[in-house]
């Protein structure tokens, strides 16, 4: 039994979770609204429950993948409730809100089951390698008792008791994850206005500007950590500086420069509060004052 995992959600990422389960040689329990999509695992060895009930029952550990909270509840709430999770483990992988995982955690314990909050960090053709990453909060013991299994959906990292800190952690990685992902698109396209091809393009940011970054972010973490937002590298008013004339010729060749607009929205106050020969770190300061 302790070798066994039930998966609920089939999903693009659910579906490659259980596939990994089954390639590290666990006994895999599949279960999904839409039965179709659990044949491919079926072929592959998984047994395929009727219901949330039997997949629950299949497994100590039950690992859920599916899009929203309420919906977890509801199917596992369908499971049978108490009866059914009793001395059981629930690992949901959903993305949602700190207090959804909070309220969450304590549902699933009321039914006397075992919780731990978990979000990808990841695609799902990255999972079950270094390229991935899977974070983890609520209780130690619970992460640490079936961390042999999670650390084979992707790198593994356990976060803190608190189970809504996963949550946390994954908005903040989406918060520059997708602005980024937005950003290099506005290039890409205002580039194309003057037939420069996209490769091209990534072909510079992955010379250069990546690792620039990357840099970047080490220097910002030091100015926050010491208090301290001088700087003898380029300052807030040095990346402001092209932003409106980029904005500016997008502008001219009809692009609306959406990010570059909130760029530009979000330095000006603090160019209008005598910072701009500070370090663009000392934005942290700012945008932490408008909670």
């Amino acid at each position: 039994m302790d070798g066994s995992v039930a998966v609920i959600g089939l999903g693009n990422m659910g579906t490659v979770l259980a596939r990994i389960l089954l390639e590290h040689g666990y006994e895999v329990t599949v279960w999904n609204r839409t039965a179709a999509k659990a044949r491919p695992l079926a072929e592959m060895g998984a047994r395929v429950a009727a219901d949330p009930a039997r997949a629950v029952a299949a497994a100590p550990l039950t690992v859920v993948c599916i899009e929203r909270y309420q919906q977890v509840t509801d199917v596992l709430a369908q499971a049978g409730g108490q009866e059914a999770l009793d001395g059981r483990t629930i690992v949901n992988l959903t993305w949602g809100d700190a207090e959804e995982a909070r309220s969450m955690d304590q549902w699933v314990i009321d039914q006397g089951a075992r919780y731990l909050d978990g979000i990808t960090l990841g695609y799902p053709s990255e999972m079950g390698t270094p390229a991935s990453l899977v974070v983890y909060s609520g209780a130690r013991e619970v992460y640490d008792a079936h961390e042999k299994v999670l650390s084979a959906l992707g790198s593994s990292r356990y976060t803190g008791s608190n189970p809504g800190m996963a949550n946390v952690l994954a908005s903040a990685s989406a918060a520059f994850h997708n602005i980024a992902l937005a950003g290099f698109y506005e290039g890409l396209a205002y580039a194309d206005g003057f037939g420069l091809e996209p490769r091209r393009i990534f072909e510079i940011l992955d010379e250069v500007s990546l690792e620039r970054c990357r840099s970047a972010f080490r220097r910002g973490i030091g100015h926050i950590e010491g208090n301290d937002y001088t700087t003898d590298q380029a300052s807030i008013y040095i990346h402001y500086d092209v932003a409106p004339m980029g904005r500016a010729e997008m502008r001219r060749i009809g692009q609306q420069a959406r990010l570059l607009s909130a760029f530009c929205d979000m330095v000006e106050p603090a160019l209008a509060a005598g910072k701009a020969k500070l370090a663009p770190a000392a934005m942290y300061e700012d945008l932490r004052s408008d909670r």
